[in-house]
């Protein structure tokens, strides 16, 4: 298999787990030297999202964190509605039922995230490079 196309994940960055920061495209030069050049930079709404998870584990206990919060991410923002992607239906049903309103909260408490609303929907994570 020829790996020389696979994007190369930076130290210390999960895939499917949850946490994508960023990737690297390995550079194209002769020498090798590394460079910028294929790094793709967060959106502003994944910056929050980022930013309302560190507050959110603070806030809950970790077995609540861990089990309903951590494996989420922000898919889009459309106007003042920030979409959030959970890995199944049953992480769904608890952060709409249980967990919205201190979500909403913390979001709306993060400069940029005023007025925001919620929704959570079970969507596809990973990526398939194949």
């Amino acid at each position: 298999m020829d790996t020389r196309n696979v994007p190369k994940l930076e130290r210390g960055v999960e895939w499917c787990g949850a946490q994508v920061t960023q990737f690297r495209v390995p550079p194209e030069s002769a020498d090798g030297a590394a460079s910028n050049r294929g790094k793709v930079p967060l959106a502003a709404y994944e910056l929050l999202w980022r930013t309302a998870l560190a507050n959110l584990k603070l806030q809950m206990t970790r077995a609540t964190f861990d089990t309903w919060v951590r494996n989420s991410w922000a898919i889009e923002r459309s106007g003042s509605l920030l979409v959030i992607g959970v890995p199944h239906s049953r992480a769904q049903e608890v952060l709409d039922q249980r967990l919205a309103v201190v979500i909403l909260r913390t979001i709306q408490a993060i400069p940029g995230g005023e007025g925001l609303r919620v929704e959570f929907r079970v969507a596809s994570h990973c990526v398939d490079y194949s």
